[in-house]
């Protein structure tokens, strides 16, 4: 009735063990999951100090310096009546142009067709 154990029969009941195979596949997701992260660390470092170093207090149109406003899709109707006003001065269309750039440059959810739908592409583009 003794039945007759390999090694590895007796191991299986003595301890349950991670395959070689195994063990090998999880340090390396473990291993490309931290990658990830430490890179994706080191991108949002780099971005936040971009957008701290880029933004200037002031800028200089046609020799009038203005303080550089941050426009959101409440001030399109504004920008739009700049951008439309072809007879007011260069510096004001100038500033409408640079207002709906920069509103559309947000790296999150850029107001795209709140732009499109004001009908301020055609004025864009010329």
């Amino acid at each position: 009735m003794v039945a007759t154990m390999t090694a590895e029969d007796r191991l299986s009941q003595y301890k349950k063990t991670v395959t070689q195979s195994d063990g090998h596949r999880r340090r390396v997701e473990t291993q490309l999951q931290i990658r990830k992260t430490k890179k994706d660390e080191q991108l949002a470092k780099r971005r936040a100090a971009v957008t701290q170093t880029k933004e200037p207090e002031e800028t200089t149109i046609s020799g009038v310096t203005r303080p550089v406003k941050n426009y959101n899709p409440v001030d399109l109707p504004h920008l739009l009546s700049l951008i439309t006003n072809v007879t007011g001065p260069i510096a004001d269309i100038l500033e409408g142009v640079q207002g709906i750039r920069r509103m559309l440059s947000v790296a999150n959810s850029p107001p795209v067709e709140e732009v499109v739908n004001s009908g301020a592409l055609p004025f864009l583009a010329e």
